[in-house]
């Protein structure tokens, strides 16, 4: 279970389908190489993906091949269209008619769960050309840029043009029955269900101004919304401002059963998603959601073994250590010897290196 009282936490695929404010104009963003800091009394709006670029280039990465562009249903992207690689799963996109900028995560899920952006009720699209990035214009010299991942996680970065800006960037969820919104000792925020289980998280608050420098941030909860606060007293500060919540869901992107190491095998090789690999995004708490999503990606009548189990459950706690594998391989005959044991063997049950023979083709 996790902590009841997380009202203030201070620092730092499924499918998705979008449902986005649109107006009769697409509005061209081109990514600068750079971005001249603007003085406190600068009231303009900022290019925002060009800040996004030069603050956080990471933040559009990996993003998703499918872009919402269209007013109508119809010009939507179909998912047989999609040019992302053969074992990635691209979020659905679709841009319908709407009264304001939402996300539905999980949109192909019994639970999905709806994001509604800070100042929706305001804010006017302006679809890029660059797969997976939308921006809203909020007309208070910030900006609300969207950014979609092909593991399904999706980044909502505000631009904060000057010190008058707000400073509260509030994020109204629709949870499912029974589920509420847990603060992490890391930072991260938890969407867990009725039963204490992870469904969906949150990475970090984070703030940068235009010179790199981090800016003081933090998360405060109230029911089910999530608000992300900005400090934009310091003094010093650089403007355009960059501040993000990163939502995820998917945490395994697919698994491949190949014949493994003749004494161990057949193996299992789990592959996380971006969002799953990453230990600042996801902590310990999401574990067992992990583990439940590569029973459904990886045959559960095979995978599901204690000593499997303790294998996968050893990886997803060490990622800081094994950031660069591909994938996590588990193997069918080591011994059950439980957590603890399997951790002390590196995740390897008597000894040997963990590799695996390539799949038979």
């Amino acid at each position: 279970m996790f902590p009841l009282e997380c009202d203030i936490v201070t620092s730092r695929k499924r499918q998705l389908r979008w449902i986005t404010a649109v107006t009769g104009i697409t509005a061209t963003i081109v990514i600068g190489s750079g971005l001249p800091a603007a003085s406190a009394d600068d009231v303009l709006t900022p290019d925002a993906v060009a800040a996004l670029a030069a603050a956080s280039p990471e933040a559009l990465a990996n993003t998703a091949t499918r872009t919402p562009h269209s007013t109508s249903p119809e010009h939507s992207t179909s998912p047989e269209h999609s040019t992302s690689p053969e074992h990635s799963t691209s979020p659905e996109q679709k841009s319908e008619i709407g009264a304001a900028p939402l996300l539905v995560l999980g949109a192909d899920s019994t639970s999905p769960v709806t994001i509604s952006a800070p100042f929706a009720d305001t804010a006017t699209a302006s679809p890029t050309h660059q797969a997976g990035v939308t921006v809203y214009d909020n007309h208070n010299s910030t900006s609300t840029v969207a950014v979609t991942h092909t593991d399904g996680s999706v980044a909502f970065i505000s631009v904060i043009g000057n010190r008058s800006a707000p400073t509260a960037y509030t994020y109204t969820l629709d949870l499912p029955a029974g589920s509420t919104l847990h603060a992490n000792d890391s930072g991260t925020i938890s969407i867990v269900d009725e039963a204490g289980v992870w469904s969906a998280g949150v990475k970090p608050a984070w703030a940068r101004d235009a010179n790199g420098i981090s800016v003081s941030t933090h998360y405060e909860i109230t029911g089910t919304t999530l608000t992300q606060i900005v400090d934009l007293s310091q003094r010093g500060i650089a403007f355009p401002v960059v501040a993000d919540p990163w939502f995820g869901r998917d945490l395994i992107d697919h698994v491949t059963w190949v014949p493994g190491d003749r004494q161990w095998g057949p193996t299992a090789q789990v592959y996380p998603s971006d969002y799953g690999r990453d230990q600042l995004a996801v902590g310990p708490e999401a574990n067992e959601a992990a583990w439940e999503e590569a029973l459904e990606k990886g045959d559960r009548s095979r995978l599901d073994r204690n000593n499997l189990h303790d294998q996968f459950s050893c990886h997803f706690l060490a990622r800081v250590a094994t950031a660069s594998k591909r994938s996590w391989n588990l193997d069918s005959t080591r011994p059950d010897v439980g957590l603890a044991a399997t951790i002390a063997a590196s995740c390897n049950p008597q000894g040997g290196e963990d590799e695996v023979l390539p799949p038979r083709t």
